[in-house]
């Protein structure tokens, strides 16, 4: 268990430098469309270092989701933040206290088509999308190991 928490510390740093690097590249670069679609390759990459991560440790389905769960109390944190705020009030301004979260994620907004319920809970969707690809990609290293 020590060596799943010390791991998903790891990861949680990770993710935090990569979420920070994104939040400069698109306040730096908001107004430009290349930058947007140079975006959708910074968003599928939060994604790879999660995948990637959990494949390095090779621990198994239960432990990498472990790892996925410490790394991404973050983003847990701000979702449940988010959700009580959207629940105890009508204006919709809990969206906006998942925003640290999706940095990395603005320029895939972009591709998705707007359907309504997906497109506006994607942020709090891709918390578990991040801790099952951790999960998976553990799995899968630990597969390919055996």
């Amino acid at each position: 268990m020590k060596k799943v928490i010390k791991k998903g510390i790891k990861l949680f740093g990770l993710s935090t430098g990569y979420i920070f690097l994104s939040a400069l590249y698109f306040n730096s670069l908001w107004n430009s469309h290349l930058a947007m679609q140079v975006g959708v390759v910074v968003g599928l990459g939060f994604y790879v270092l999660w995948f990637y991560y959990g494949f390095k440790m090779k621990m198994g389905f239960k432990r990498g989701f472990m790892i996925g769960l410490v790394g991404s109390v973050g983003g847990l944190v701000l979702s449940v933040l988010s959700m009580i705020s959207l629940f105890t009030s009508s204006d919709g301004s809990g969206f906006f206290i998942m925003i640290p979260w999706t940095f990395p994620l603005l320029g895939l907004f972009n591709v998705l088509p707007n359907s309504g319920m997906i497109n506006n809970y994607f942020s709090h969707i891709s918390v578990i999308i991040v801790i099952l690809l951790t999960a998976t990609g553990s799995w899968l290293g630990e597969k390919e190991q055996a």
